[in-house]
């Protein structure tokens, strides 16, 4: 039962490392693929280290997997936050994506309802 339940977490924890290594490609900018992968990466390599704890069934191996979790969750966020600062003071151009699908057509005339 505990080999299945590894590798389940191990296959769930790979299918988060995969879905980080397709963001990386599918991102349009610097600041969206900091923002995709250091979730998917972080959480997956923290499945895989469980799974690999579970399989093991050794307390020491728990142990480092454990403190490599750990290690994972605290580093994640500061190393995500230094990279997108240095890549926003570096000038990295920046995608925006967003549809204003109410913003006027630009050769229509708009009538002002607000007074």
């Amino acid at each position: 039962m505990t080999d299945l339940l590894s590798a389940i977490v191990a296959l769930l924890g790979s299918l988060f490392l995969l879905l980080a290594a397709v963001a990386l490609f599918r991102m349009p900018d610097s600041f969206g693929r900091l923002s995709a992968t250091g979730k998917a990466v972080t959480l997956g390599a923290a499945l895989v280290l469980a799974a690999t704890a579970l399989a093991t069934r050794d307390s020491g191996v728990a142990a480092r997997a454990v403190a490599g979790i750990a290690f994972f969750f605290l580093t994640a966020p500061i190393a995500g936050y230094v990279l997108g600062r240095a890549a926003w003071r570096s000038g990295a151009p920046r995608v925006v994506t967003v549809l204003d699908e109410f913003a006027p057509d630009e050769g229509a005339a708009v009538e002002d309802d607000a007074r």
